[in-house]
């Protein structure tokens, strides 16, 4: 049985806040040029958690709310941000903020959107939305096969974990978010049904030196799916499609994380779906990840590496 989302986090707060990727800088460049995002743009953080991803849309100056619904993580994010003048703290859902209607320029939700009730939340985004406001969907996708590392914690979490599969948030594809930004005559023939499925898994490549210097990969929409060998992973080609078909636009930008052996094992243990001390497989997954560890680490640290994925648009009713 799949735990109340609004209470699968209670118990990991403090990991989560030490050992979860933050977001890069560079999504705010992006919000400011695609969105029009101003300082006078009113935002709704919606499952801000921790404040993680609100934290990066407090630097704009913006007035924020987050809006929570799990009591310890609004707690630790009213603790860490409320310093702020221009942060509020909501208690909320994603399907009941409680904020007025038509009083947010920017919706954004950050490793959230797949725990929301897609239905209810599209209303209750159409409500609070100005007109010509904007929905940002984001994920930190965590790669798991380009390395021998990436693949032996996938296996690890496969075979330790309570409930990975069902609530991964590679569940939620593009057609998914199609229909949220309400692009209701989406029917994929076989042509698009291959567009949706090459955006769903394109990666921009990204070498090592532009990582390291905190470049960002070109934003990849529908009007701008790769199509030369060399510029997505896999190496496939995918056919061009107007916006209007999709009813949002998608940009990737680089993002890791690297740990020593217990910011690993923070890292796990701030997801919902590691079993936690008393669980049977606890221990047992514990030893395995010092195994992972040891056999893949280099100079005691190993290295996640995310696509940062942000899905954008303006859903119409």
């Amino acid at each position: 049985m799949i735990i109340d989302p609004t209470k699968r986090f209670s118990s990991r707060v403090e990991n989560y806040i030490k050992y979860r990727p933050g977001y890069p800088a560079a999504i705010l460049d992006l919000l400011k040029e695609q969105c029009g995002l101003t300082r006078a743009s009113v935002i709704a953080d919606v499952g801000s958690g921790t404040g993680i991803l609100t934290e990066l849309l407090l630097k704009n100056c913006s007035p924020v709310f987050g809006v929570e619904p799990n009591r310890d993580m609004r707690e630790a994010a009213e603790r860490l941000l409320g310093k702020h003048s221009n942060f509020t703290s909501i208690s909320g859902t994603a399907e009941c903020t409680t904020l007025k209607d038509q009083s947010v320029d920017v919706i954004t939700a950050g490793q959230a959107f797949h725990w929301f009730d897609r239905e209810k939340t599209r209303h209750e985004f159409l409500r609070i939305l100005k007109p010509g406001g904007w929905v940002v969907l984001i994920w930190n996708d965590r790669n798991t096969t380009a390395r021998p590392f990436f693949k032996a914690y996938e296996e690890l979490l496969m075979t330790y974990a309570t409930d990975y599969a069902a609530v991964n948030h590679k569940q939620i594809d593009p057609e998914m978010i199609s229909a949220f930004f309400g692009a209701a005559k989406f029917k994929p023939n076989s042509e698009v049904k291959h567009c949706v499925n090459e955006i769903g898994q394109a990666r921009c490549t990204v070498p090592a030196r532009a990582k390291r210097a905190g470049r960002t990969v070109q934003s990849v929409t529908p009007d701008n799916v790769p199509s030369a060998p060399g510029t997505a992973r896999g190496q496939r080609s995918a056919p061009s499609l107007p916006a209007a078909d999709f009813g949002f636009k998608h940009a990737i930008f680089p993002n890791e994380q690297v740990f020593d052996f217990e910011g690993l094992r923070g890292r796990l243990l701030s997801s919902s779906y590691s079993p936690e001390a008393g669980h049977p497989k606890h221990t047992p997954m514990l030893n395995a990840l010092r195994a992972v560890f040891d056999n893949h680490q280099t100079t005691g640290k190993v290295t996640f590496e995310y696509d940062t994925s942000v899905f954008y648009g303006q859903p119409s009713a």
